[in-house]
């Protein structure tokens, strides 16, 4: 019981750390900016040794902050992933092994085991961790792990929120006719309309 409880607290225990170190050297919590980008190669940003993608706001950034060398994702897919991020388990363990709403393939040899097709509400994520520290935490862009309340990012520990629904811009449960310019999406469970581009919409709200 105990070897499952430390792992569920490893990424707080991670930030935690991080936080009280900054305090003593200055006084204050420092700023936790997380990325979790879809399909991207380890070596795909310049600061991580890539000569063909030019990425010098990211490598900026990098040069300021953390840059880790040595880490896995926890799954191969979306939500399991994200999942795993936000509580600190393995997706095995949240019964959530597959992108929300998963494959279907009544025709195949083998049947896909029942499996959980949201975050769970008895796991505490690190968003509410760190906003019971104090913190103002911010979701903004991808989701993927429940699009209805209770399990929407601003129900699960986020402050403020401005995220498209389903796994990806324009998907089935996404607003009709978005198409990652001048699109709708959710500001705090309120459709607004935005425009510009996808990304710099995201990356001005969370400014």
């Amino acid at each position: 019981m105990m070897k499952t409880k430390n792992i569920s607290f490893a990424a707080f225990a991670f930030l935690s750390a991080l936080s009280l170190s900054a305090k003593e050297e200055c006084g204050q919590s420092p700023n936790v900016v997380m990325f979790l980008i879809d399909d991207l190669g380890w070596n795909d940003f310049g600061c991580y040794g890539s000569r063909f993608y030019q990425t010098p706001t990211i490598d900026s950034l990098a040069h300021a902050g953390v840059l880790f060398t040595d880490g896995y994702a926890a799954c191969t897919v979306s939500s399991p992933t994200r999942a795993a991020l936000m509580t600190g388990k393995y997706p095995a363990r949240l019964h959530l092994t597959d992108w929300i709403a998963g494959w279907n393939y009544p025709w195949a040899k083998l049947r896909i085991p029942e499996w959980t097709k949201y975050l769970p509400l008895e796991e505490k994520t690190v968003a509410e961790y760190l906003k019971d520290s104090g913190y103002q935490t911010w979701h903004v862009g991808k989701w993927h792990l429940g699009d209805n309340y209770p399990y929407r990012p601003q129900d699960r520990g986020f402050t403020e929120v401005v995220a498209h629904k389903g796994g990806g811009v324009g998907q089935t449960p996404d607003f009709w006719g978005n198409n990652y310019f001048d699109d709708s999406y959710y500001q705090n469970g309120k459709l607004t309309r935005y425009e510009g581009y996808c990304t710099d919409v995201w990356f001005d709200a969370a400014e």
